[in-house]
């Protein structure tokens, strides 16, 4: 009988051991191929989740874990809903049907069966980045209530990052004009890495570099700097630094404007909040962060040449991306409250289309994540959404000033979130699997890590 509990419990470790590892191999493989974009890839790694998610150790969740995941479960539940109606022919029983579909029938002389959409073509396509991102932020809440577990995700999105980083600058210094394994069609001058948009690589690599910063500080010990003497680092530290160079430089070759100022902002956000309880003071802490903020701009200045050239053809206002918020803008008065579909925009967006924004561009998202929402899902939707990010930045604040130790959990956390927040508001890389996926993970990292140990009763999530 004990002999038979004992196999039946090396049984339970090994698949809650190899749930764990699927779990970390779909974060680390997010990027690949093509940042996630295609169904197939996609579809894969819905089931991965779905088998780790089966799989896991629930043993050290506690309801407090939930308090941050429960609102994100709600919030896509509702959006996915009103998409479902959309998308439904029943559905206009619920919602008013779009016009598009009464003039088809006027055109094509028989009945068409009417949707709350304008279109059908892109519904799945839409949908995918937050099925994909909740199942992650879900899992990621149960494997980082485990300190040992948090420390695994965080090692492995910056190993994966530092690994892609590299690929990305030998690939651009060797073949250029090569996607993985595909012609490069677009981005010629700039590394990419696995990704297709530069914008969102550099997206990816400025949540790597923080995460690489967090570590990098906390491994010189629990009071900064001054915990160690002369050139005394551990080998946690020195990786986490080599892990933020790599990440540096070729966000600095991507050339994405926006990407390396938010980057950036959010290093010194991440500075901040790890120094700011320090003995000295306030004084000396922004002191360091002015010190690295002027050490990280020197990086971007002496890397960053494809940025800096950017900046100074194009400046930092783009007109053509201000003319099409406005048409987007339009497309809101005109549909506040239920949207022209999700995953309508590209097809709807010539309708609207402005002769100031010319021939030129195919606009097939508005490059604003919250403004595609309102524009395809409606305002009432998007108030949920950002309501839901507010919620979440305000459990990771708890997070960063409760915690005694591990508190680079939820700072990384932090400025990982307001790095791919602010960087979605002005362009779409949130809506990239890929990065999508990375994303999801780290704030799943930071809620877990969030919670004091007095309410969950089990200490495993930290001290406090």
């Amino acid at each position: 009988m004990f002999n038979e509990m004992a196999w039946h419990m090396r049984l339970r470790n090994v698949a809650y051991r190899g749930s764990d590892a699927l779990f970390l191999a779909i974060v680390a493989l997010a990027p690949l191929p093509f940042g996630l974009t295609a169904p197939l890839p996609l579809a894969i790694v819905c089931l991965g989740l779905a088998l780790s998610l089966s799989t896991a150790n629930f043993r050290h969740v506690a309801m407090p874990h939930l308090r941050g995941v429960w609102p994100v479960i709600a919030t896509v539940a509702i959006y996915l809903s009103v998409a479902a109606l959309q998308h439904v022919a029943g559905g206009v029983r619920l919602l008013p049907a779009a016009p598009v579909w009464a003039e088809a029938e006027a055109a094509f002389g028989f009945p068409l069966p009417a949707h709350a959409t304008w279109s059908l073509s892109r519904f799945w396509e839409a949908i995918g980045a937050p099925i994909v991102a909740l199942l992650v932020l879900i899992r990621a809440t149960i494997l980082s209530t485990r300190r040992d577990g948090a420390l695994k995700l965080f090692a492995t999105v910056a190993v994966a990052g530092a690994a892609y980083a590299i690929y990305g600058v030998i690939a651009h210094l060797t073949a250029p004009e090569l996607l993985l394994w595909r012609p490069k069609t677009a981005y010629l001058d700039a590394v990419t890495g696995p990704f297709v948009n530069r914008n969102t690589a550099a997206t990816y690599w400025g949540s790597c570099a923080v995460i690489c910063f967090a570590m990098a500080v906390d491994g010189m010990g629990g009071k900064g700097w001054r915990a160690r003497r002369g050139l005394e680092v551990s080998v946690r530290a020195a990786l986490a630094w080599s892990g933020l160079a790599v990440c540096l430089l070729a966000l600095a070759m991507t050339g994405s404007r926006a990407g390396a100022a938010l980057t950036l902002a959010a290093l010194m956000i991440v500075a901040a909040m790890l120094w700011a309880r320090e003995s000295q003071g306030m004084r000396w802490s922004f002191r360091r962060v002015g010190l690295a903020a002027a050490s990280l701009s020197a990086v971007v200045l002496v890397l960053g040449g494809a940025t800096l050239a950017r900046v100074r053809t194009y400046g930092i206002y783009d007109e053509q991306r201000a003319i099409a918020y406005g048409d987007s803008l339009a497309m809101i008065v005109a549909h506040p409250w239920l949207g022209i579909g999700v995953g309508a925009f590209a097809d709807v967006f010539p309708r609207f289309r402005s002769a100031d924004l010319g021939s030129s561009g195919i606009w097939d998202r508005v490059h604003s994540t919250p403004l595609e929402i309102a524009v395809e899902a409606g305002l009432p939707v998007t108030t949920l959404i950002v309501a839901t990010c507010m919620f979440l930045v305000h459990q990771l604040l708890r997070g960063c000033f409760q915690r005694r130790r591990d508190r680079f959990f939820p700072v990384a956390a932090l400025g990982c979130m307001w790095l791919g927040v602010a960087h979605s508001c002005i362009d779409f890389s949130l809506q990239i699997p890929g990065y999508a996926v990375v994303f999801a993970a780290i704030i799943g990292l930071g809620l877990a890590q969030s919670v004091s140990t007095r309410l969950t009763g089990n200490g495993v999530a930290g001290e406090h």
